[in-house]
This record gives C-alpha cells, structure tokens and sequence, in this order.
C-alpha cells in the first residue's frame, strides 16, 4: 500500500475512498458524495480524489487479490497506518463527518462502512472518553 504524507490531502482522500468501497459496492451517487467530499475537506479538486480512488483500488487488488469477496478486508496493522495519516485533530473529525455522509450517501449504512469509521475513531482514541456524569435537576 503506498503512503502519503501526514495530513495531506491524499491521506484524508484515501480515508474517504476507504469508506466508498469498504462495502464492495460503489454507486455513481457515492462517487458524486466522494468527490463533494473530498473537496469539501481539503480543497482539492476532483482529479485528485479519482487518482487517489484508482491508487487505492490498486493497491487493494494487489494486496490480495485471490481472496477479494467484494467486503474490503484489511489487517489491523496496516489500517492503523493509513489511519496514522491523518493526525490533525480538525482533520480527523472532518474525515469521519464525511465519510459518515459518503457511506450513507447510497441510503444505506453497509455494516463495514460504519466498521470502518468506528475502527478509525477507536485507533485515534475517540472511544475512550468517559461520559460525563449526570446531574440531577431539581
């Protein structure tokens, strides 16, 4: 799998692609969520988000290509790299908010997609927090 600087726009990109095709079924309305996006969330344009798509697809067929069942699967290790990418706080959140639009884009929230999007939130610590406590109004 090839790697992108931290906080890059392609790191983020590859974390959204992720989503579209975590489930193994892209439609041309995710593809449109996609690229909005991606634009939305680094500014870059659309070309750009179609390169780094079209990276990862080859990447992931080359990776494992006798075994692909059409569900994304990767080891933990290397999902927690491409999760590493992205370290900006401000960023983080940005990814997950989107890549919660683009998986739902199809009007439907494929139990991989949101896999993924809590795998992320447990690796950058989002999970851990404790809930404040509750006060009694009186």
């Amino acid at each position: 799998m090839r790697s992108y600087a931290v906080n890059s726009p392609e790191a983020v990109n590859r974390l959204l692609a992720l989503t579209a095709l975590a489930d193994g079924h892209v439609s041309r309305v995710e593809i449109s969520a996609l690229e909005a996006a991606a634009a939305e969330a680094t500014g870059a344009p659309g070309a750009l988000m179609r390169g780094v798509l079209h990276g990862l697809c080859e990447d992931l067929m080359l990776a494992d290509p006798l075994h692909w069942d059409g569900v994304i699967r990767m080891d933990s290790e290397l999902l927690h790299a491409l999760f590493d990418e992205v370290q900006d706080p401000e960023l983080r959140m940005s990814a997950l908010r989107l890549g919660l639009r683009v998986a739902h884009a199809d009007n439907h929230l494929h139990d991989a997609e949101s896999q993924l999007l809590l795998d992320a939130m447990n690796r950058w610590g989002m999970l851990e927090q404790e809930p404040a406590p509750r006060t009694n109004a009186s």
